[in-house]
Order: C-alpha cells, then structure tokens, then sequence
C-alpha cells in the first residue's frame, strides 16, 4: 500500500456544536478527511461508497465510546462475541413476531392517548418528546421482557435512563472537538444513576431465573442462552448489558424519530393534510394492525424522510484493525474512523436539495435504483440494526394512532434544534398542543 496517497491533516473551523462540524467537514467534498482531536487522528468518510468500505468492512470494529453505560451489548460490541449475543437475539426480531409486537404497541399508545384526555394533559402546551419516551420505554419492556410497567414508573425508569445517556454523551462529543467538562457532581450522578439503571436490571434478572414458567421473551433467551452453539450461559454481567442496550435502542432512539416526525409534520402542513387524510380514508376510524401499515404509504414516506434528515443515530465510530485503503487512500492500522449518517443522508450528489423536506424522494419510483448505503438511519451490511422491522412498525403505528385521534400543533414561538449526543435528541423537548378530532376519526 506504499503507493497509496497520505489524507492530509485538514486544519478545522471551530464549530458551534458536533453537527456544524461535521456539516464544515463535509462542505469540502473530499472523498476522505482527516483532523486531529483529544482522541488523536481521526478520519471522516462521507461518501456512499467509502461508508460502504467502512460499515461493511470486518476491518473496521466498534470503538468503546459508550461501553461506560451499555458495556458489552450489540451495539458496542464486536467480532464473534457480537456474533454470538446477535445470533441469541435474532430469533424475537423474525417477521412472523411483528403482529403481536404491533398488538403491544397499540395497547399501550391506545393507554397513553386516553390518559392525555382524562388528566387534560391536552388543554395546555406539552412535551410530546417526553410523552413518546414513557410509551416506549413501556412497549420495550413488555415486547422483549414481558414486563407490564404503569405509566408512572415508565417516566421514573425513563428519567434515570436520559441522565445516564446524556452523562455519557461529552466522552463522544470529545471526538468532534466539542468542550466537554467533568465535575465531580456530575460523575456522582452518573454513577448514582448507573447503580439505579443496574438494579433495575439485576432484579429482572433474578426475578426471571426463579420463574418456573417463563415467558418466551429475549429476557428468557439471555438466561437460558438458548442457541446450539451456546457452550456456557451468559453471566449477569453479560445479560445486563444486553438488556441496557436493548432498553437504549429500543426506547430512546424511537422515540426520537417520532418526535421529529411530528417536527417535520407541523412545519410542512400539506404533507401533515396528506398524512392524516391518508390514516382516516384507510382506517375509518378502526385501531390500526400490524396488517394495515402497507397501506398508510404517505406515513412511511414522511417516517423515512424524517429519518434521512435527522436520524436518530447520527454517528459511528470505527476503529481499523489493520492498514486499509479507501478511495485510494491510506488508512492507518489502528486509526479512528467516523461515519455520519446525518451528513451522508444530505450528499448533494445522492440528494437533490439535500436539506429540504421532501417525503417523495422514498416513493417507489424515486427509491429505484438509489445507493443502498446513501441512505442508513438502521445501518447496513453486518451491522443493520437487528431491530429495524421493531422500529419501523412501531413508529408508524404509534403516529398513526397519534394523528388519527388528535391534531398536533407545534407551539408558537417554540424553537426546536437538534441535540447530538448519543443520540439525536431535540434540545428542550417539542412544545406542542394536542385537539381531540371528531369521533369520526377515531375511536
């Protein structure tokens, strides 16, 4: 690989915020970029092809960056290990599980839309962030741990799980020469809240390995480990950090689509008049099904679009076992890589106006043809999120009982931004206002 060309350092301008600098590096249309931070070199690819090379590559391996709260799950694990915990997990992600996952899923928004009428959480301005959180953290719970949380003690899990994910989030925000300052405080209450998210879990654990009955759920794959190859079981340790990952990825960044989703919706009042006429037509009124979501085709492009434009996961971190090359340039043994799906979902060349809200660039005639990695809120190749069919479903059928029973307006006056940190959150929530529509439109 001698013959290969050196990335040069680039000299960065300061950015106000991690998205802006990401937005500067990849503005200079270079197909690789290198600058330094605290964490040493690191090299940014952008391009279809080069994140291809990265996120599909067995060379390039998960950096640690998030091992502080999720330890070893599948997201931060990797090689056979990661092999191994995704085989263990696949069997409740099949296509056949949808259905009754999308039954849970109802019940508990169903449960959520009726609590806003009858605590009048509809007359006054709210956090619809927050909101979609809580039913999600129940959803999760009960799909995957056959655990049945009140609304209540979903807010309370819900509030110790955001302290640990924004604790966590400066050590990331590091890699993009952002400010980050440790307190003792702050570390106090990391770990506070660490031992509280830790208990949670170990009694769940312990609870389950008593049972003599239990439920065919991921919580009972994980302690039985229950796969041929599965030579020893998994320790608590292990369990916990699949259950903590399992809770993150399946709560938080949901969640979050969501709420940009109805972002979107209320800036753009003709795609949200499409949306809603499309649900009323289709459902007359009735629950939606798992079965019904193949025709709620203005929803899905809305979903898809929304997640193009501010996708939950925002960025990777890789880290190249050995010397590589992309685009015929050298990338270092042991050197960080980034890939950011924010910034290679907006590419000028995949992207016509990449920044505007357009939900038609994912009808069937557009989608034809198109890149498959220029578009990756669930990741592709080895490490497409396993629970992107969960996600998919859920979002949808979540938004179209949302929008079937009440008309959301964002709130005058009320800025949203986004907020990277592990995820990408809305800086101060959503304020929006929630109006009972007629009876019929729902139920």
């Amino acid at each position: 690989m001698n013959s290969l060309k050196e990335v040069p350092v680039s000299p960065v301008v300061e950015a106000d915020g991690a998205l802006q600098f990401l937005d500067n590096l990849a503005a200079k249309h270079d197909e690789v970029m290198s600058y330094q931070s605290d964490y040493g070199r690191v090299f940014f690819v952008n391009h279809p092809d080069d994140v291809k090379s990265v996120i599909g590559s067995a060379n390039y391996v998960r950096t640690p960056l998030l091992s502080i709260s999720l330890g070893q799950g599948l997201i931060t694990s990797d090689g056979a290990y990661w092999h191994n915990q995704r085989r263990l997990a696949q069997p409740m992600f099949h296509a056949h599980c949808m259905p009754g996952f999308a039954t849970v899923v109802a019940n508990y928004m169903g449960a959520l839309l009726s609590d806003w009428e009858d605590s009048r959480l509809c007359d006054m301005p709210f956090d619809i962030a927050v909101q979609m959180r809580y039913v999600t953290m129940q959803v999760i719970m009960k799909a995957m741990f056959s655990i049945d949380l009140d609304l209540k003690t979903a807010e309370e899990w819900d509030t110790v799980f955001q302290v640990v994910i924004s604790d966590t989030s400066p050590f990331a925000l590091a890699l993009f020469n952002q400010p980050a300052t440790v307190s003792p405080t702050r570390n106090k209450v990391l770990k506070q809240s660490l031992g509280a998210v830790n208990d949670i879990v170990y009694k769940l654990i312990a609870d389950r390995k008593k049972l003599k009955d239990q439920p065919r759920d991921l919580l009972t794959l994980l302690v039985n480990g229950e796969y041929k190859k599965q030579e020893e079981p998994l320790t608590d340790l292990q369990i916990r950090d699949e259950v903590i990952t399992m809770l993150f990825a399946g709560h938080e960044t949901t969640a979050i689509a969501i709420s940009w989703t109805l972002h979107l919706l209320g800036k753009h009042p003709d795609a949200m008049q499409r949306v809603v006429a499309e649900i009323d037509h289709e459902l007359k009124g009735e629950i939606p099904s798992y079965q019904d979501l193949p025709r709620l085709s203005e929803l899905k492009k809305v979903f898809e679009e929304s997640m193009r434009l501010y996708p939950p996961v925002w960025v990777l971190t890789r880290q190249a076992k050995e010397e590589d090359e992309i685009a015929g340039y050298r990338i270092p043994a042991k050197a960080l890589v980034i890939v950011s799906p924010y910034t290679t979902q907006r590419h000028p060349d995949f992207w016509n106006e990449p920044t505007r809200f357009d939900p038609e660039r994912f009808s069937d005639e557009q989608s034809a043809g198109r890149h498959r990695t220029a578009y990756i809120p669930f990741l592709s190749g080895r490490h497409q999120c396993l629970g992107k069919p969960f996600a998919l479903m859920e979002g949808q059928l979540m938004l179209a009982m949302l929008l079937q029973r009440y008309s959301i307006a964002p709130v005058a006056g009320f800025s949203v931004t986004p907020d990277p940190c592990a995820t990408l959150r809305l800086k101060n929530g959503m304020m929006v206002t929630a109006t009972k529509r007629g009876a019929d439109a729902a139920q």
